[in-house]
């Protein structure tokens, strides 16, 4: 996975904060998130998915820490900031990772993942397009490039059943490639990420969850 400069989460949390002007609109005018998206992706402390990691076996909770919503600018744009942490369901190892930083503004949803040791590993923006299997119009010559690998009416995982899933893959050129499989009802339902080597070093796959919109 692409590496990029040491970022301490709280630092970045900061840098939120510094390039917005308000938490309320007040009399501006801005362009708001879209409506559907907010209401499928604006998740709320108290949610939580379950995943298995079918490489390693483990079983891994997420769940929300903060939302935040801001307003920007000079884009004058809402922005919605949604932490997610990680750990080991039974206490028996570290978590994998320190955080996913995941921003929502208009119709575009940004990620950034912090590994266990608060280094930032990679940013994706736009991590997709709602609603996702939208098509994505970026370079791969010149930066991270997201790929609608498949579209699928419904696919099941460890029985349960989801409407209207989109596989897409993320790549930055000289690097290997993470997927990520997405739903409007669960959010990410699969996801691979893979080490610089091109190793995959997790399959995570959603065992259940609870989401408070």
């Amino acid at each position: 996975m692409p590496r990029y400069s040491k970022y301490i989460i709280p630092l970045f949390c900061l840098f939120l904060f510094c390039r917005c002007n308000k938490t309320t609109p007040g009399n501006n005018v801005y362009t708001l998130v879209d409506s559907a998206f907010k209401a499928n992706f604006n998740y709320q402390p108290g949610s939580y998915w379950i995943y298995r990691d079918s490489l390693s076996g483990r079983v891994d909770s997420f769940y929300v820490t903060q939302n935040m919503t801001a307003y920007v600018t000079p884009k004058w744009t809402e922005s919605i900031n949604i932490q997610v942490s990680e750990k080991n369901t039974d206490g028996s190892h570290p978590a994998d990772s320190g955080a996913w930083v995941y921003t929502l503004e208009g119709t575009d949803a940004a990620l950034n993942y912090f590994d266990s040791s608060n280094e930032l590993v990679f940013a994706y923006n736009p991590f997709f397009i709602y609603p996702p299997g939208t098509a994505f119009l970026y370079d791969d010559q010149v930066s991270d490039t997201p790929v609608i690998l498949n579209t699928m009416g419904s696919y099941t995982l460890n029985g349960n059943t989801y409407s209207n899933v989109t596989d897409i893959e993320h790549h930055a050129t000289g690097y290997p490639a993470n997927y990520f499989f997405i739903n409007d009802s669960a959010g990410i339902i699969k996801m691979g990420l893979s080490t610089s080597s091109g190793a995959l070093s997790h399959v995570w796959e959603l065992q259940r969850y609870h989401i408070i919109r």
